[in-house]
């Protein structure tokens, strides 16, 4: 039997509804009915009716939280004061993320670090990638979550999570059709770009250079809802990543696979000497990697960092 599953269900027993249980334990619905089950097999008992009203304790349901309970109470007030008493994770821990980071990794994974490590606030600087890099370079305490550099001197770069680039255009393109396009079919378009405060600016630049023709860039801009909207108005083509797609209006727009070399995009930590960071920061970004890995959203097992 899981403590944790123990937890879940006490916490079930605390809310009108698993809807409710589940956004206070920062899991999905599915999880934590996925958790339930799972007890009720081990103890071989129904713990909870499901009716059209919701859910209820059964008998032996109300004999579980009897037990467990003051335990599960017990449990959360001893590990933060134990965390207090020993000062290891107090105060403000300081990083910068770029935007669009927790587009692509679920920012729960937040909120889910400051409940386990309640003595440690976090304190986000959103800047852009150029930003971010000049934040890490000035510090060796100093660290950021933010896209992978183009140059790498003077960093060290842990890559957490990797994603395919997109074309994206207007539905009236005469590639809409397609269900994926070669970046060498792009070689007459125009583009719009994100401007050079961001490394996928660099990124898409030297792939189209790789696939043996400089961009046509007609729009540089920060502004990712600008260039979704000349992308959709036909002035130009955009590559990016997929969630810039599915927050947009796609009534207007297609997102299209980019085969070939080049054409991803890694998310990380970014750092100058990993062994300089505070222990706070060592555990959060440990964490990190233990919730990445939890979700099989790590795109490596190759992660040199204990």
């Amino acid at each position: 039997m899981e403590f944790r599953n123990i937890q879940y269900f006490i916490k079930l027993t605390e809310c009108s509804s698993i809807s409710q249980a589940a956004r206070e334990l920062y899991i999905s619905q599915q999880a934590l009915s996925k958790a339930i089950q799972k007890l009720e097999e081990e103890l071989n008992t129904l713990l909870f009716l499901r009716t059209t009203q919701g859910i209820q304790l059964t008998d032996d349901g109300k004999y579980l939280r009897s037990k467990f309970r003051h335990i599960c109470s017990h449990f959360d007030e001893a590990l933060s004061e134990s965390y207090n008493y020993f000062n290891i994770h107090r105060g403000k821990l300081t990083f910068c993320v770029a935007p669009g980071f927790f587009r692509s990794i679920p920012v729960s994974y937040l909120m889910e670090f400051e409940r386990q490590f309640p003595g440690l606030t976090l304190e986000q600087i959103e800047i852009a990638d150029k930003d971010c890099e000049e934040y890490v370079r000035a510090d060796p305490h100093h660290f950021g979550l933010s896209t992978k550099p183009w140059h790498l001197q003077g960093f060290q770069f842990l890559p957490l999570y990797r994603e395919q680039l997109f074309f994206i255009a207007g539905r009236n393109h005469p590639l809409a059709h397609r269900e994926s396009v070669l970046l060498s079919e792009l070689k007459d378009e125009k583009f719009v770009f994100f401007n050079n405060r961001y490394n996928i600016h660099y990124r898409t630049a030297n792939a189209c250079r790789k696939n043996g023709f400089k961009p046509n860039i007609v729009y540089k801009s920060a502004d990712v809802s600008q260039l979704v909207k000349l992308a959709a108005q036909g002035l130009g083509i955009l590559l990016c990543v997929k969630h810039v797609y599915e927050e947009a209006n796609q009534k207007e727009l297609v997102c299209i696979p980019i085969d070939g070399e080049y054409m991803d995009w890694e998310l990380g930590v970014l750092f100058q000497d990993f062994e300089k960071l505070s222990r706070e920061a060592k555990l959060f970004v440990n964490y990190f990697i233990a919730k990445l890995k939890e979700s099989k959203l790590l795109f490596t097992e190759n992660v040199p960092i204990e």
